[in-house]
């Protein structure tokens, strides 16, 4: 049985050296996004990134253009994976999910909804274990890279933790599954004293840490 410490300096190195980061200020609590929030986020940007790409090709500066065409890419995926996933086919996400990623490897919106795609598809599967497990590492990364990308660890990283317990208790691995619910209780706390104020999940995060301690 690993202790926590062992788990967070494992799975959760980026987390670590970011904990010594200045406090968040913000304070939304996390959720998944709907499909019309996700579409809703890119829409706004869209046009202008589409007109970009038109002049970078007109300018000759392909590599630009196509940065910005898997850009578009990528939030078109997310829009789409988020529908399916709601409406019970995540299975239809997986691979476009699997994809995009490999247009934008780092990208931990896409790790996310990549580990909920895994995480839905579980359901109707013979053999739900492989995706939870998959899902497990998915949400992991995601934490991984939000950390690394943003040089803090906020709500949203303490979100996608609990989703990790939840996949790894469905695995079934009961003793990961608390050592992610105990690290994600220690950072709530954490996150409180910094002034972070959670609206949605705190009754989840007791639920989960309850759940896998029973385990």
């Amino acid at each position: 049985h690993m202790s926590t410490s062992s788990v967070l300096s494992r799975w959760f190195l980026p987390l670590a050296l970011a904990l010594g980061a200045a406090p968040l200020v913000a304070a939304e609590s996390p959720g998944p996004l709907s499909p019309g929030e996700v579409q809703a986020e890119g829409q706004q940007s869209d046009a202008s990134l589409k007109l970009a790409a038109i002049e970078f090709l007109a300018a000759g500066k392909y590599a630009a253009a196509q940065e910005i065409l898997d850009e578009l890419t990528v939030r078109d995926t997310l829009v789409k994976a988020a529908k399916w996933i709601a409406e019970g086919q995540a299975r239809a996400a997986l691979q476009p999910l699997d994809s995009a990623l490999k247009l934008q490897p780092m990208n931990a919106e896409l790790m996310a909804m990549r580990g909920e795609a895994a995480y839905g598809a579980a359901a109707g599967d013979s053999q739900p274990g492989f995706f939870y497990e998959e899902a497990q590492g998915f949400f992991r990364d995601a934490v991984n890279a939000g950390v690394k990308a943003n040089r803090a660890f906020g709500p949203e990283q303490l979100a996608l933790i609990l989703r990790a317990s939840q996949a790894a208790r469905r695995v079934p691995n009961p003793s990961v599954a608390l050592e992610y619910a105990t690290i994600a209780a220690a950072q709530h706390s954490k996150l409180l004293e910094e002034g972070v104020v959670f609206e949605r999940f705190e009754v989840s995060l007791h639920q989960i840490w309850a759940e896998a301690a029973f385990d």
